[in-house]
């Protein structure tokens, strides 16, 4: 497959998805990521209140008492922005297991394949979730700030910084190209966090699964891109001025991006199924016999370099 098929069936799986929760009923699945999604913004509201109370305190604070203002400044800023500004890896590391359990749920309707319980197993699972999603976070933050300068860097050695968009008297040229790059990036590290579920499964190695993602990386951009895109939406809509309207949109977003990795997961397994077939899976057990024949996806891998 070809990076615009790739794409293709990244977007065509999302339409999948959701008849596939309407066919088989999956609407409580929805549950749990609305709780966390609000549990996650409260938190995160809660701490930027914190931050605004300490720094108030501080007029009023000796040399040690300020010392401690400060830390606590610290801590609450880490923590609002962690909860704000990162909410997507937050909800997918807390929604981790769901989204396994989800993952794996979407595969036993299409393939009738099962997996039995291995705590073993499950604690190795979702230590290479956590492995996953920082890894992709620490390589997602080195390019967005490579991006950043190496785009204004280049613009204000053109003498085009000041360059503005024919919409916006604030919104530069640079800015743009800047947003829809790192976009990008965002799209593919998170649709690879959405895949390698079903990776996982098939115990492919980290390595193995870095190399697949890439061969088909249009599908992994597919995936992000309409997680990613509701996030951002919810961010521009903050700056809409306030209003009856605003708050209904600003609900039905927040709605949509806590519903979106329940969508997304299902989907990523939809495409996964089209790209190999699951059913041929040899660590998952059907009838309840093991499937003992090889993984589908060696020869997928066979044609990859060893380091992409």
């Amino acid at each position: 497959m070809g990076l615009i098929q790739d794409i293709s069936l990244g977007l065509r799986s999302y339409t999948g998805a959701l008849r596939f929760v309407i066919k088989n009923k999956m609407w409580p699945y929805f549950i749990i990521p609305i709780i966390v999604f609000g549990g996650i913004i409260y938190l995160g509201f809660q701490m930027e209140a914190g931050e605004k109370e300490a720094k108030a305190a501080l007029a009023d604070s000796n040399f040690f008492y300020m010392i401690w203002g400060w830390i606590k400044i610290a801590f609450y800023f880490v923590m609002s922005y962690l909860f704000l500004q990162l909410t997507r890896y937050v909800m997918l590391t807390a929604l981790s297991p769901l989204l396994s359990i989800v993952s794996e749920k979407v595969e036993k309707i299409l393939t009738g394949n099962t997996y039995k319980f291995n705590l073993k197993q499950l604690i190795k699972d979702v230590k290479r979730a956590l492995l996953i999603a920082t890894r992709n976070l620490l390589i997602e933050i080195s390019i967005v700030i490579g991006l950043y300068i190496v785009i204004y860097f280049s613009f204000w050695l053109l003498g085009l910084r000041n360059v503005y968009l024919p919409f916006s008297e604030t919104f530069r040229l640079n800015d743009l190209i800047y947003f829809l790059a790192t976009s990008l990036v965002a799209f593919y590290f998170y649709g690879f966090s959405f895949l390698d579920y079903v990776m996982e499964r098939r115990r492919l190695t980290i390595k193995e699964s870095i190399k697949f993602v890439r061969k088909h990386k249009g599908v992994a951009i597919a995936l992000g891109s309409l997680f990613v895109g509701l996030f951002h939406s919810i961010e521009i809509v903050k700056e809409f001025d306030a209003g009856v309207g605003r708050t209904i949109f600003m609900w039905v977003t927040a709605l949509l991006a806590a519903s979106i990795p329940i969508f997304t997961a299902i989907a990523a397994t939809l495409s996964m199924h089209e790209l190999i077939d699951l059913s041929s899976n040899e660590f998952a057990v059907k009838n309840g016999k093991a499937i003992t024949e090889d993984r589908t996806n060696a020869a997928d891998l066979e044609s990859l370099p060893e380091d992409l």
